[in-house]
């Protein structure tokens, strides 16, 4: 029984910490933009063979020809809402999507490795 109490976080924490190589490797070489966040809306999302709604912020962010966009900002929690309406956050582009910059930064993921030890 004593294991399993080891064995899951030791688990969880290696996980995060894959997750958070991945995420440094793919915005190594993005820009950095800014945007504002103008609310959130609630989307359906799969966990556990249910569908939940979680708050998504939505971001508005000025192109290169100053129009603005309210583009959804994959970055959720569905315990607390993690912005402010109107706070400034610095946010990423890949693979068609937005992502917050500072994802691996916050809590107790900002101690994990960012490069991988092997």
């Amino acid at each position: 029984m004593i294991w399993i109490i080891i064995i899951i976080p030791i688990f969880y924490l290696t996980m995060k910490s894959i997750g958070k190589i991945d995420f440094y490797r793919i915005r190594k070489n993005k820009i950095k933009l800014m945007g504002e966040v103008i609310e959130y809306r609630d989307n359906k999302v799969p966990i556990r063979n249910d569908f939940t709604q979680i708050p998504y912020p939505y971001v508005k962010i000025q192109n290169e020809l100053n129009d603005a966009k309210l583009i959804k900002l994959k970055y959720a929690n569905n315990i607390i809402k993690p912005f402010k309406i109107g706070e400034k956050v610095e946010v990423f582009w890949y693979g068609g999507e937005l992502y917050f910059w500072n994802a691996y930064d916050r809590g107790i993921l900002k101690f994990l490795p960012k490069k991988s030890i092997f």
